[in-house]
């Protein structure tokens, strides 16, 4: 199937060059800097430095150029990034004034060539950042988040965020900080990528100083935290990806194998232990969002890191797997809480869940899949498709009035994949039941 992008928009160019998008009112700029910073996407992704920030809008919409922001195009790229992706995430309460989010992500892609035509800069890593960003929350485009992401990439490796800043007193601004944080963005946003694709990552963990993020202000020590969860989830996926999915992992004998699954278990309890209870500071829906999130990402990895005992011998062999503490049993456990998590969202409040959650509700559907057409006799596999059935209803629910019309196109076409899972794993029930009959 053709990917899901981004609409083409109507030519209003005119024989001048005139942009189809003019850059929006700066005053819908800052409103929109100020909801986003509270959003979801803003609470767990310092992506914008407040500060450094000042010197984009400078040179997008007054041409003045400096040190922090020194090409037009850079900068006007990552105002249109920041308004496509600030628009999905807190663009409700000004609809009227809002163009979609759709409109400014094509815009902002259409600009790309005219940015990679500058030195590499700040906006620029910010812009490839947020369209990255863009891609996975809305049109779930694997090769332009594959393409963006690998740019952003050697962005952040050029401005040397892979290293931890010196020389703190001469960045009044923060700007060194602020690198390096876009540099742990990149780097989550790479292993999730890779753990979800079985494509090798674009960050090289040997090249980078692993140093995590200081505190900097008491003021901002919530938003700190579930940064630094996240990234403390990335360096397990990271450590996922590369002792079972990379090239040299696959080739591992069955007790090496065994011996990898055992210490990523731990290593992924260990960081579930350290994960706090963000609602429970507050009742803000980012909080419960958070919690939602980091409880996901925990079933997904602990069904990636026990679905691989499938290689062993004893799997080919057809030896049972199936009893309680086997690791392909907890494989199918993670799957089965995966989509109970899904189910606790309440999608006319927390719309948004879902696009952070449609490939993890994909690989645990298919686990399920696999379990009932292995033992489709079971009385659990009845249990199973029932609760196949209840997460594809769930998730037509979460697709609200304002809802990008590539985040729709990504939704039916996982809607029809788990649509069609259920059905085969149904027909697969009828049929060993028809068997055993006979």
């Amino acid at each position: 199937m053709r990917p899901i992008t981004w609409p083409r928009l109507p030519e209003k160019r005119t024989a001048e060059g005139d942009r189809r998008l003019s850059l929006p009112d700066k005053s819908l700029l800052l409103e929109q800097i100020e909801a986003f910073q509270k959003s979801i996407c803003g609470q767990i992704l310092p992506i914008i430095n407040r500060a450094c920030f000042e010197y984009t809008i400078r040179a997008a919409y007054e041409n003045e150029l400096s040190d922090m922001s020194p090409g037009v195009s850079s900068a006007r790229v990552c105002i249109f990034a920041f308004m496509a992706l600030s628009s999905f995430f807190a663009g409700q309460p000004h609809l009227d004034k809002i163009v979609t989010a759709d409109e400014y992500a094509r815009e902002a892609q259409d600009l790309l060539p005219e940015l990679l035509n500058e030195s590499v800069t700040l906006d620029g890593l910010q812009a490839l950042t947020m369209l990255v960003l863009c891609c996975q929350a809305t049109s779930g485009d694997m090769l332009s988040i594959e393409l963006m992401l690998s740019t952003a990439t050697r962005f952040v490796l050029h401005l040397k965020g892979n290293v931890y800043p010196e020389d703190m007193e001469r960045d009044p601004l923060g700007a060194k900080l602020h690198v390096r944080n876009l540099f742990w963005i990149c780097f989550s946003l790479d292993k999730i990528f890779s753990l979800r694709t079985g494509l090798q990552p674009f960050v090289d963990v040997t090249n980078c100083e692993l140093t995590l993020p200081r505190m900097q202000t008491a003021d901002h020590q919530h938003n700190h935290t579930m940064f630094l969860t996240l990234i403390r989830l990335s360096l397990v996926q990271s450590k996922i990806y590369h002792g079972l999915y990379s090239f040299s992992a696959q080739r591992q004998s069955d007790a090496d194998l065994l011996a990898t699954i055992r210490s990523l278990d731990i290593a992924l309890d260990e960081w579930r232990s350290s994960v706090p209870t963000f609602s429970g500071l507050s009742i803000e829906r980012e909080n419960r969002m958070a919690d939602f999130l980091f409880e996901m990402q925990y079933h997904y990895c602990m069904a990636a890191i026990h679905q691989t005992s499938s290689r062993c011998t004893a799997w080919v062999r057809n030896q049972d797997t199936r009893a309680a503490g086997s690791s392909l049993a907890l494989s199918v456990g993670a799957s089965r809480s995966g989509l109970r998590k899904f189910l606790e969202s309440d999608p006319q409040r927390e719309g948004q869940f879902l696009l952070f959650c449609l490939p993890e509700l994909s690989t645990a559907a298919i686990h399920l899949f696999s379990n009932i057409l292995m033992n489709p006799l079971e009385d659990r596999s009845e249990t199973d498709l029932s609760l196949m059935r209840v997460v594809l209803e769930h998730i037509g629910k979460h697709v609200w009035r304002q809802t990008p019309t590539t985040f729709i196109a990504q939704v039916r076409l996982v809607e029809g994949f788990l649509g069609d899972l259920y059905h085969l794993a149904e027909l697969a029930i009828l049929k060993a039941r028809q068997e055993s009959q006979h």
